[in-house]
């Protein structure tokens, strides 16, 4: 008997920490092709760093000079990272709720089998999506707060338009990515990796073009037309959609292809959850 609740009391732990890697992973990255321009037309894409740029240092609002010069830098990226994070824990707190009470004890209605995944699978698409955009509104509030920026400031035309296409995006970003993760973790299980997967892909993709830039800056502009642009500050994004799509091809590669050796260095328990 102890034995029992030992080896469920790991199956528990590990799933947590699937849900953990998974939703923390595909939170952050979904927002960040949120915020950095999901769908990005020249150099002056919506990305939060214009954003900050029109308040601070077009405006000349009040804030600490070492905000300004961390904003100047680009180096938004820790609060990019942070914000999501709490919001992947909101998303994981929902998700604890759906599996102990249920779909149908939460909407008092039984449905169809065909239905109700139906259901399941359009509620995962929102959930991501609503996730990312509060993600988006709980940075800017919190950056904001930081640089000494007063709210009614955002209400100003081009920060307000700014902030509400970068909002959509961050919806549009969140659904997108749930779409692809949702059909994923419904034909393979147990990819505890999938959630750092992006991560790894984005850094690793972004010191290769260091690498090429400090070291070969003559084949650099091959590069830059192909993959990548510049702003004032030298900070790259990923500039088109396309791109975008051939990222996200090789990631599903590199998960299918990942799936085929996790089996052999982790232990496989087919446990069903429901949704993810």
């Amino acid at each position: 008997m102890l034995g029992f609740k030992n080896n469920l009391m790991v199956s528990e732990l590990k799933e947590i920490l699937r849900s953990f890697t998974f939703w923390t992973g595909s939170v952050m990255t979904a927002f960040l092709m949120g915020t950095q321009g999901f769908v990005a037309k020249d150099a002056n894409a919506y990305s939060m760093k214009n954003i900050w740029e029109v308040l601070l240092l077009e405006r000349k609002f009040p804030a600490g000079e070492s905000f300004r010069s961390l904003i100047s830098a680009g180096h938004l990226g820790v609060y990019t990272y942070f914000i999501p994070l709490l919001a992947s824990f909101c998303y994981l707190f929902f998700q604890a709720q759906y599996r102990r009470f249920g779909f149908e004890r939460i909407v008092k209605i039984r449905l169809p089998k065909k239905m109700y995944r139906r259901t399941e699978y359009l509620s995962s698409l929102l959930v991501g999506g609503l996730a990312l955009t509060a993600g988006h509104f709980l940075y800017v509030m919190v950056v904001s707060i930081l640089a000494g920026i007063r709210f009614d400031l955002f209400l100003n035309g081009s920060c307000f338009c700014y902030i509400m296409q970068t909002a959509v995006e961050a919806f549009l970003a969140g659904m997108f990515w749930n779409s692809i993760v949702y059909v994923l973790l419904h034909i393979v299980r147990n990819i505890y990796l999938l959630g750092t997967l992006p991560f790894l892909l984005k850094y690793t993709w972004g010191c290769v073009n260091n690498y090429i830039f400090m070291y070969y800056p003559s084949l650099f502009p091959k590069f830059k037309d192909l993959f990548l642009f510049f702003d004032d500050d030298g900070i790259y994004y990923i500039a088109s959609l396309g791109i975008k799509g051939s990222f996200i091809i090789g990631l599903l590669l590199l998960v299918l292809l990942i799936n085929y050796a996790i089996p052999i260095l982790l232990e496989r328990r087919q446990i069903d959850y429901g949704m993810y």
